[in-house]
């Protein structure tokens, strides 16, 4: 009999199979399969390395949270025109430009060399590989898992169909189309394999999703609690682990990825394909009672709580203060206090500008801004204000306030000569801080150094200062969150039917489904302007998107590249927001002057084509003769 190392959790050893890293077992222990898979726990104990591997914080199928928190210390959507980070490094010099080079590109992919378990490192693919490993060994084991309710057993092999499908959509977004390892490979097997296509690797992976939803469903498992208003809802032990509800979801997620412009073969076809797998989401997510959360309850979908109804499969970062490393506002804090410390995600004023007016008018264009303006709907020299609500509880802008400060002040005293210090109250009296700074002082900084944009991300903030004083929260990871299924529905049915078509057996049309995130943020439904067709409609969606989940899960970046819009959003040039003093007057209603002013030329981007997809280091594809690797990043 083939032997184990060890029952509970996946061996921490590794085989380096010519390039491709594979977990691996070690035969010495002397423990027989029938030990290892043969009774519930020991078998769900060994699937569950596939999350939990290495790092009790950590997703180990890869969430983008924990893969942000790499020792580069950037966040991916950073490298995108939506961000800037404060401290100058690689997200300026390597990923917005398109140079990678080995080290920082092994970081992220399949780094051993100086991996260790106390680094914040997560190479993506290594962290997938295990995960698919870890499942397609449970698949290959499951008929001995004997004497069990089977319920429990379907739940199980639900799961691993789940974490297969996962790790391949994961390496996909990433790299693109991938061999679908959907057995265990052994000594004898042949590793190094030609790629399926993308379209291909993603249809796979839409499969094994359908296969876990349906396992899922049978084993009563659409969700992890009783839902909404019961004893239990969101208490359930096993709630970090994905459900029925998740599983066509990401299906459905799957399948548009598949339908959109960079992976899509079948055109329409494969649109009608996502519309379908969107339609039985939304029916599946609803019927089991998930729904948007009030806008006074928005706050609660990105901190302070480790679930929420709205959240279909997330994941919560344990309580942490806003200035520890560990949590997830190591990019997302506001502020960037030493060279040892975060680098910031910073807003710039092109993504500021995807918020529209609160009567709905949009603002992204020059043009657009003039026709609000002609309305009454916009001031340039007010323009923070009548803007979507997702706007204040998104961004940090001169003015913004929280329950710890009434006003952060993000400008500079033309009277006083400075930039005025912000004050937050603490559980032991007040404290300062500087948000503002000279403007363009010091653009290659890689020590302290606050926004470049003027503008701080809000969204995983709970508004303390990060000191020692303040008190820890958690912060919430939305893998997959019901605002999205509305928005890839809308996207999916758009394409395939328009703005007003809807797929037969949901109720709604892509312009319902739109609104329905809209209304939840107590914005008005699309203009009828925009409606009139599927092109402009594509606008407003997309738009939409970046807005309902901006600095979330890296959404942004992969969305620039399944829509292949990297040319145009990444060649713009990118600006921040200068504010100054001046006399209170028609023209100027708050004493203050706002100057759009592009970033420094080392803060900008550049976009080359060959960025839709990462490569994997020359270490590893210069072992391989089938497997070819993506263009160089140079």
């Amino acid at each position: 009999m083939k032997k184990f190392r060890n029952i509970l959790l996946i061996s921490a050893a590794l085989v380096s199979a010519a390039g491709c890293h594979f977990l691996d077992v070690d035969p010495e222990l002397g423990v027989t399969e029938e030990e290892v898979f043969g009774t519930y726990k020991n078998f769900r104990n060994f699937l569950y390395g596939a999350y939990d591997a290495n790092d009790p914080l950590n997703l180990g199928l890869g969430s983008p949270m924990r893969v942000d928190m790499c020792r580069t210390r950037i966040a991916l959507i950073s490298t995108t025109d939506a961000s800037d980070p404060c401290r100058y490094g690689n997200a300026h010099n390597q990923w917005k430009v398109g140079v990678l080079k080995e080290q920082v590109l092994g970081r992220y992919t399949f780094d051993d060399e100086d991996w260790t378990s106390s680094s914040r490192d997560m190479p993506i693919a290594k962290a997938m590989f295990k995960a698919i490993r870890i499942a397609n060994m449970a698949l290959e084991h499951e008929s001995y898992l004997q004497n069990v309710d089977q319920n429990l057993k379907d739940d199980l092999i639900g799961q691993a169909h789940f974490i297969r499908a996962y790790a391949h959509f994961t390496l996909v977004r990433y790299f693109g189309g991938m061999p679908y390892l959907d057995k265990v490979l052994s000594g004898d097997d042949e590793w190094d394999m030609t790629r399926l296509t993308s379209w291909e690797t993603l249809q796979k992976a839409a499969e094994d999703f359908e296969t876990a939803y349906q396992y899922m469903k049978k084993a009563g498992t659409m969700r992890r609690d009783p839902g909404p208003g019961r004893p239990g809802n969101l208490e359930h032990e096993d709630q970090a682990r994905p459900n029925g509800c998740a599983a066509i979801a990401l299906k459905a997620r799957t399948l548009l990825y598949a339908a959109s412009p960079l992976n899509n073969t079948r055109g329409e076809a494969d649109w009608i394909a996502a519309a379908e797998a969107a339609a039985t989401a939304i029916n599946e997510c609803e019927a089991n009672e998930y729904y948007l959360l009030p806008l006074d309850n928005y706050d609660d979908l990105f901190w302070g709580y480790r679930f929420h109804n709205e959240g279909i499969w997330n994941k919560s970062i344990g309580s942490k203060k806003a200035n520890t490393q560990d949590f997830w506002g190591y990019f997302a804090k506001p502020q960037c206090p030493s060279a040892s410390s975060t680098s910031g995600m910073c807003p710039t004023q092109n993504f500021v500008d995807r918020y529209e007016t609160e009567w709905g008018d949009p603002l992204y264009t020059e043009e657009q801004r003039a026709a609000a303006k002609a309305k009454g709907h916009y001031n340039d020299q007010d323009p923070y204000s009548h803007l979507d609500p997702r706007f204040y509880k998104t961004i940090i802008f001169d003015g913004a306030t929280t329950d710890y400060c009434d006003k952060i002040n993000i400008y500079y005293d033309t009277e006083n000569g400075n930039y005025p210090a912000s004050t937050f109250s603490t559980s032991k009296g007040d404290v300062t801080s500087v948000f503002g700074q000279n403007w363009f002082s010091n653009p290659t900084s890689s020590t302290s150094s606050p926004s470049y944009t003027n503008y701080y991300l809000k969204k995983y903030w709970n508004g303390q200062l990060g000191n020692a004083n303040c008190t820890a929260y958690y912060t919430t990871d939305n893998l997959i969150r019901m605002a999205e299924v509305y928005l890839n529905y809308a996207e999916a049915v758009n394409e395939a039917y328009g703005p007003d078509g809807k797929v037969a057996g949901c109720q709604y049309s892509a312009v319902d489904a739109v609104n329905i995130v809209r209304e939840r943020a107590e914005m008005p439904g699309v203009l009828t302007e925009y409606k009139s067709s599927k092109d402009i409609f594509r606008e407003r969606i997309q738009n939409e998107r970046c807005v309902e989940l901006a600095y979330e899960s890296e959404h942004y970046w992969f969305d620039i590249r399944r829509w292949k819009i990297g040319s145009r959003v990444m060649n713009q040039t990118l600006y921040g927001m200068y504010i100054e003093t001046c006399p209170v007057d028609a023209d100027h209603p708050n004493g203050k002057r706002y100057t759009r002013l592009a970033l420094p030329s080392e803060r900008q981007c550049l976009w080359r084509e060959y960025m839709y997809w990462i490569p994997w280091p020359k270490r590893e594809v210069n072992k391989m003769k089938n497997f070819v690797n993506n263009p160089a990043w140079i």
